[in-house]
């Protein structure tokens, strides 16, 4: 069996996980898991967005390698435009 290292210095950037649909009493499985590996494994920031919430949710403290979680009622991945990098940055 091939062995893996995890790299947790590794630089991922920025990473938005979208996470739709899913029944309000089991729609947060898919956000806890993602929490339980980028944050409580790996050491990255994970910022998490619930559905009909307008506020992130932050778990970690390593700004440098950030994960962005959203759940989403639906597909709303046309709503994503362009934005610059300062934008992004600001978000």
């Amino acid at each position: 069996m091939k062995k893996y290292r995890i790299d947790k210095d590794k630089n991922i950037g920025n990473v938005i996980f979208v996470v739709e649909g899913g029944r309000p009493a089991t729609g947060g499985t898919e956000l806890r898991l993602l929490k339980k590996i980028f944050a409580d494994i790996l050491g990255y920031e994970v910022q998490e967005l619930r559905r009909g919430s307008d506020e992130f949710i932050w778990y970690g403290n390593n700004p440098q390698f950030r994960v962005f979680a959203l759940n989403l009622p639906k597909n709303e991945l046309g709503v994503i435009v362009e934005c610059d990098e300062e934008t992004v940055e600001n978000i």
